[in-house]
C-alpha cells in the first residue's frame, strides 16, 4: 500500500504498523477571535538526555515506532507528532486524552509532507505513553520552535445516539489482546502480536477501520470523528468494549477539494445503522488545536 498523506493522528496501535487516523482541518475563520488557551507541560515531565533529529531516508515505509524504555525512534510529518503529542498521549497516558477528537488547524504545508526521524533517550525508563505526550511537546516547543493553543468556538457536529432496534455490536473477547485506547496505563505487551489492532484511514474515497477492544465512547470521539471531520458526541449510553471492523464511503480530507467518496461502498450514516447506531447532525462546541508558528529543526 502506498504511503498516505497525513492530517493527524489521535490514536491507534496496531499490532504490526503504527497507522494514523485522519481527521479534518477546520476551515472557519469568525469574524471575531474565538477565545484560546494556552498550553503547558506539567511541572515534573521527566528530561531528555540527548535528541537528535534528521530528515527520514527517502522511502521509508510507514511503521511503528521503535519504543524501549527510556528510548523512541519515529519518523513521521511534524503534523502526526503534534498529533501523538497534544492529542492521543497529550496526559503521558495516566487515563485516557481528554485531548481525544480535536483537530488542528494553522501551520505551513511542510508540516503535513516532511518526515523527520527522532531519535531521542530520556532520563530514566518514563512510560511510552509519557515520552510520546508531554515529552515529544518539549521536543516539538524547543527544537521545532512550535507554538500552539487550544481554542473553543461553536461548530457543526454529530450526535451517536442508539438505534430504535438497540446496538448491535461485536463484544471484544476480554484477555485476547491489550489494548491502549481505553487503557492506556496498562503496561505495553512485550511481543507486538498481544497488542490490541486499532487504527483507521482514509484512503482512495473510503475510510477503513479495525480496533479490538474499545468502548462505543471511544469509537465515536476518535474513529467517527476522523472519518467525518467534525466531533461526534457520544450519547447511547453502551458500556462495555467491542470490536469494530468496517468500512464505508469517505472523501479523503486531504486530497483535492473534488474528491469523492467511493460509490460501491455504504454511506457512514447506513454502516452505524448496521451497528443499531443513529448519527445527526447539530451545533455544539468544538475545541481545536492552533498551530501559530513552527519551524525545521536543525540537524544534529
Amino acid at each position: 500500500m502506498k504511503d498516505v498523506s497525513k492530517v493527524v493522528l489521535l490514536a491507534g496501535v496496531a499490532m504490526t504498523a503504527l497507522i494514523p487516523i485522519i481527521v479534518a482541518i477546520a476551515l472557519a475563520s469568525p469574524a471575531q477571535a474565538p477565545p484560546s488557551q494556552t498550553i503547558t507541560r506539567p511541572a515534573d515531565t521527566p528530561k531528555w538526555e540527548a535528541v537528535s533529529i534528521r530528515p527520514c531516508p527517502p522511502n521509508l515505509r510507514l511503521g511503528a515506532p521503535v519504543l524501549s524504555p527510556g528510548r523512541m525512534t519515529d519518523c513521521e510529518t511534524v503534523f502526526v507528532f503534534i498529533g501523538f503529542a497534544y492529542i492521543s498521549f497529550a496526559n503521558g497516558g495516566s487515563t485516557p486524552s481528554p485531548a481525544q477528537g480535536l483537530s488542528i488547524e494553522g501551520g505551513p504545508s511542510w508540516i503535513r509532507s516532511e518526515r523527520f526521524s527522532i531519535t531521542a533517550k530520556a532520563e530514566g525508563a518514563p512510560a511510552d505513553a509519557m515520552m510520546r505526550g508531554p515529552m515529544l511537546q518539549a521536543i516539538l516547543e524547543d527544537r521545532f520552535k512550535l507554538r500552539i493553543r487550544r481554542q473553543t468556538r461553536e461548530i457543526p457536529v454529530y450526535v451517536l445516539t442508539v438505534a430504535a432496534d438497540g446496538p448491535k455490536l461485536q463484544p471484544f473477547t476480554e484477555g485476547t489482546c491489550t489494548s491502549t485506547l481505553d487503557h492506556p496505563a496498562s503496561p505495553i505487551p512485550e511481543q507486538s502480536k498481544q497488542r490490541c489492532q486499532q487504527f483507521g484511514m482514509v484512503w482512495n474515497g473510503r475510510y477503513k477501520m479495525d480496533a479490538q477492544g474499545i468502548s462505543v465512547e471511544q469509537f465515536s470521539r476518535t474513529f467517527l470523528s476522523a472519518s467525518l471531520g467534525r466531533p461526534v458526541i457520544y450519547k447511547t449510553g453502551v458500556g462495555g468494549y467491542f470490536d469494530f471492523h468496517l468500512e464505508w464511503a469517505a472523501p479523503s480530507l486531504t486530497a483535492a477539494p473534488d474528491a469523492v467518496p467511493d460509490a460501491s461502498l455504504p454511506s457512514v450514516f447506513t454502516v452505524m445503522g448496521q451497528l443499531g447506531l443513529k448519527l445527526e447532525s447539530t451545533k455544539g462546541t468544538g475545541e481545536f488545536l492552533v498551530i501559530d508558528s513552527v519551524e525545521r529543526p536543525t540537524e544534529n
